[in-house]
């Protein structure tokens, strides 16, 4: 009965009355749209009958499911303190009002999130960010897994109850369809239309070629039912997984994991990470970064040292007598902690860089037992002195049965003897065998079959290549090539729009940097159909995007013509523009959490703050001042001046014909600041203050005139 009233509720919201008998439209709805809504309601109410009929639903019913045990789980795990945090989290951000959880236990509060619909089947992207919060990793990833499980359970449901006719289209291939003006567009790019008008047609005909279409349509709000793909299981490996164990088990807590791109670093080290936490009874604290391009240490160290409970240092490095302080808080600690730096290569390439980062690590470790490091690079290094807090395992290709097997659990229906030519010809690089193994199952007409890939990679072998690591780079470039290559205009279009954001990035960024209207729709339109051909990676534990390197360059060279890139970057840099002010917002209330924020978005702000010399409009001026309003102490304390310093120009152009005189010396003031405490270009500074001050002094009295005065105060202290 519940179900059936949620159902009918939920039905009504999309502007259609239903009942157990048939779906009626509602006449506000155009004929064209009633019809396709029709059937998504049809679909939805066979579902229900089936979860209702079948042998599978019934036995559950005498069993308690696996989101009521983690519910119990979690409830006998936390202090009278957590639940308290529980509760002050969900009531501050708005997810359920004070007065209902001002004395309920956790099984009741769980109850009333999913009677709100916060949390559901499936859907426990709520409690698993509650719990990491809570400092409960190992809880939050059992609630991943049994989000995980329930997904798949809830896709293969809608799979046995859709009324299509059987298809040979492999496992994971249905695809949502967005409505468009002109017919029905799905996320491959395929437009699909009638010969005949749909006004033409009676309602039956038209909900029959609703049939012929697709399984089920996804409207702009039904981001719940489009789930993000999972990781393809993890293969081979198992003697690098248990070398990383022994050692973390034997003392050492530095560990690298190198190799040549595309064989798998970041992939094992998420592996032995998650195995990490699960062998562990007490509380681990996981901690991922992704350090790609990080051209200074500072803003990585404070992220470890608020992780670990360690006010931040301010300046560049942290001074001997602030490291004195924190490792002596930081010997104190109970709790596991491991955090994983990936794709370090660029500060292990740079010297001082290298040596600021290994030290305060190194030092860290020494001061506990409770604190790990995993660092992924191509490069290698060594801690000669420090045998024994550091390992190192680089990694080859494949073995050549681990290779054929990851290739046939992503493409079974290839014959065992082309897919052992294949792993060979991929250079039984994961990288390359995933994406060789979606294109081997992707649907007729839009895949390779095995003899046309087995083609392709060979011409590749067939050219003089004496470098053994050359040639496994060309192997991949070829693969990863024909697999974009093959991408529709409209996929080509988003995925050179996703490759403008440098780092890692969240949904709502791709949603905003593609132009679609809502998470959902980018979901479908471009992030589903790309991670499903591995083009896309996806950690489900930061809930957070990127692509790979490789595939980075890749994309900047062969796809940057199917983008508009000025109305690209002016969405880039709205977006990020308006992060930076949130996290500048956020920095003083929750500065552990902020700093990781930062530290994720820290590429994609650097990048926002060079675009902005080319971004002139209204809308881009507005977000680039609350930035500035917001986030100064956070640009001075963590990024370079050869970021700051341009953007704070570019908005002070911007000023000169949209903003106000504030504005205007608002911008001066923070350049001469910067000018001034980073470059020591004290002359510029003073200049640029007298430019303020001649702005400021006729508007009256404000906080900003008081700091413009105390700027000129310093100057004049310091340079006579």
């Amino acid at each position: 009965l519940t179900r059936t009233l949620n159902f009918e509720r939920k039905s009504t919201k999309c502007g259609v009355l239903w009942n157990s008998e048939n779906v009626v439209p509602d006449r506000r709805h155009s004929e064209e749209k009633a019809g396709a809504v029709y059937y998504f309601v049809r679909q939805r109410a066979v579902i229900m009958d089936e979860e209702d009929i079948t042998p599978d639903a019934t036995a559950d019913t005498n069993q308690i499911s696996l989101r009521s045990k983690l519910y119990m789980r979690i409830s006998d795990n936390l202090s009278k303190s957590q639940v308290k945090d529980l509760r002050a989290l969900l009531v501050r951000d708005g997810h359920i009002g004070l007065a209902r959880v001002e004395k309920a236990r956790p099984l009741e509060i769980f109850n009333m999130l999913e009677d709100e619909d916060k949390i559901g089947e499936g859907r426990l992207a709520l409690l698993i960010e509650v719990l990491k919060c809570l400092q409960k990793t190992k809880l939050a990833m059992e609630a991943e897994e049994v989000q995980r499980k329930e997904a798949s359970v809830s896709t293969e449901k809608r799979k046995r109850s859709s009324a299509e006719p059987v298809d040979s289209t492999p496992c994971g291939k249905h695809f949502k369809p967005s409505f468009t003006r002109h017919g029905i567009t799905s996320d491959r790019g395929h437009e699909f239309t009638s010969s005949t008008n749909s006004n033409d047609r009676s309602p039956e005909e038209r909900n029959a070629a609703c049939l012929q279409t697709e399984s089920w349509h996804a409207s702009p709000n039904d981001e719940d039912e489009i789930k993000d793909f999972p990781d393809i299981p993890f293969h081979g490996r198992q003697d690098d997984l248990s070398i990383i164990r022994q050692n973390f088990k034997d003392g050492r807590r530095i560990g690298l994991i190198s190799g040549m791109p595309g064989v798998g670093k970041s992939r094992l080290a998420k592996e032995a990470a998650h195995q990490f936490v699960m062998e562990r009874q007490q509380n681990v604290c996981l901690t991922r970064l992704d350090v790609k391009d990080f051209k200074t240490t500072d803003l990585i160290l404070n992220t470890v040292f608020e992780s670990l409970s360690v006010e931040p240092f301010t300046g560049p490095i942290p001074t001997p007598e602030y490291l004195v302080k924190a490792l002596k808080k930081i010997s104190q600690i109970k709790d596991f902690h491991l955090f994983v730096f990936d794709n370090a290569d660029t500060i292990l390439e740079n010297d001082n860089l290298r040596t600021e980062l290994l030290d305060v690590i190194c030092r860290t470790v020494q001061a506990t037992s409770q604190v790990f490091f995993l660092i992924t690079s191509c490069r290698k290094f060594r801690l000669a002195k420090e045998q024994l807090i550091f390992f190192d395992i680089h990694l080859p290709p494949l073995h050549h049965s681990e290779a054929t097997d990851l290739l046939m659990a992503i493409a079974p229906d290839v014959p065992p003897n082309h897919a052992a030519e294949i792993a060979d010809l991929c250079g039984r690089l994961p990288l390359a065998l995933v994406i060789a193994g979606n294109e081997l199952r992707s649907g007729e007409g839009e895949g390779y079959t095995p003899e046309e890939l087995i083609e392709l990679l060979s011409s590749v072998m067939e050219s003089p290549l004496s470098d053994e690591g050359y040639s496994k780079s060309e192997q991949v470039d070829s693969v990863l090539s024909s697999a974009v290559q093959k991408l529709t205009d409209v996929l080509k279009e988003h995925y050179a729009e996703l490759n403008f954001i440098p780092g890692s990035f969240n949904t709502k960024a791709a949603t905003a940097v593609t132009g679609k209207e809502s998470t959902a729709v980018a979901k479908a339109d471009a992030l589903r159909p790309l991670r499903q051909r591995s083009l896309l990676e996806f950690d489900d534990s930061q809930e957070r995007w990127a692509i790979h390197p490789l595939l980075q360059n890749l994309v900047q060279t062969s796809l940057s013509s199917h983008m508009d890139v000025g109305v690209t970057r002016r969405r880039y840099c709205i977006f990020f523009a308006d992060a930076l002010k949130e996290i500048g917002e956020a920095m003083a209330k929750d500065a552990s959490r902020t700093m990781q924020n930062l530290t994720d978005e820290f590429p994609n702000i650097q990048k926002m703050m060079l675009e902005a010399t080319n971004c002139a409009d209204e809308d881009s001026y507005r977000a680039f001042i609350g930035a500035v309003s917001e986030g100064e102490t956070v640009m001075n304390q963590y990024i370079p001046c050869t970021s700051i310093i341009p953007f704070y120009q570019a908005c002070l152009s911007s000023a000169t014909v949209q903003g106000t005189p504030e504005e205007q010396g608002k911008l001066l003031t923070v350049l001469g600041r910067a000018k001034g405490n980073h470059l020591g270009q004290y002359a510029e500074a003073f200049n640029n203050y007298m430019q303020a001050k001649a702005l400021l002094e006729p508007l009256g009295m404000s906080t900003t005139l008081a700091r413009l005065y105390s700027n000129i105060g310093y100057v004049y202290h310091t340079r006579g």
